[in-house]
């Protein structure tokens, strides 16, 4: 890979273990184009500072999307509230064993907590051209299960929780999350969560943001 052409990525790499790998497999799975757009994006990270180690264990285990997902919106939100008021992968307590969070945003002294999720969709055929009916509006129940019903007993009342879904297929993937939205499911969202962020397209992304509680409507204006 020609340090000229992606300066950013020779860095990330010099900064990750088993760099050897991780170049063999952004050859090998990324194109041109993917590799341009992700020169750019790492533009956003602090080699010194942030941890983004986990995105090379990511790349070499085959997990291209759940590390282009976050970096993709470290990049925006960077951009859009402040490098400095914008982490990647906190714990959300000073406890052992905290949870981390995948992206925190200090606003005014309020912490909005992000978690960023990918759906593979290979993984919901149920059979040849047909979906899972349980694909990404259901997946909002597994990620309360999993991270915002600890995080919401652990953190105080005026800290926000969003959960952000990079949607491959926008249109479907829509439709899906609306019905769950619409129909409700195991849990009562705005018990849980804040606000929904829905974004896609790698290369020139788009946001959308549905606030859930009072909260969750001080984050999202400036996206």
């Amino acid at each position: 890979m020609d340090e000229l052409d992606f300066p950013n990525i020779i860095t990330f790499l010099d900064n990750v273990g088993k760099a050897d790998e991780v170049e063999r497999a952004l050859n090998e799975r990324f194109t041109q184009r993917d590799l341009e757009t992700l020169n750019q994006y790492l533009t956003s990270i602090d080699f010194d500072k942030d941890r983004y180690a986990v995105w090379g264990r990511m790349i070499r285990n085959e997990q291209n999307m759940p590390m282009i997902t976050e970096l993709t919106l470290v990049h925006h939100l960077r951009l859009v509230y402040g490098t400095g008021a914008v982490d990647l992968h906190e714990p959300i307590s000073s406890k052992p064993n905290s949870l981390d969070f995948d992206v925190r945003v200090n606003m005014s002294g309020t912490n909005v907590w992000i978690e960023v999720t990918y759906e593979n969709l290979d993984e919901k055929i149920d059979k040849p051209g047909f979906f899972s009916r349980k694909m990404t509006g259901f997946q909002i129940d597994d990620k309360i299960e999993k991270d915002f019903a600890a995080a919401r007993s652990s953190l105080g009342e005026d800290e926000v929780l969003i959960l952000a879904i990079y949607l491959e297929a926008p249109p479907l993937q829509q439709i899906m999350t609306g019905v769950r939205l619409a129909e409700g499911g195991k849990h009562e969202i705005p018990a849980f969560l804040d606000g929904y962020l829905e974004f896609s397209n790698f290369w020139d992304p788009t946001f959308n943001y549905q606030p859930f509680t009072e909260n969750g409507e001080s984050f999202g204006n400036d996206l």
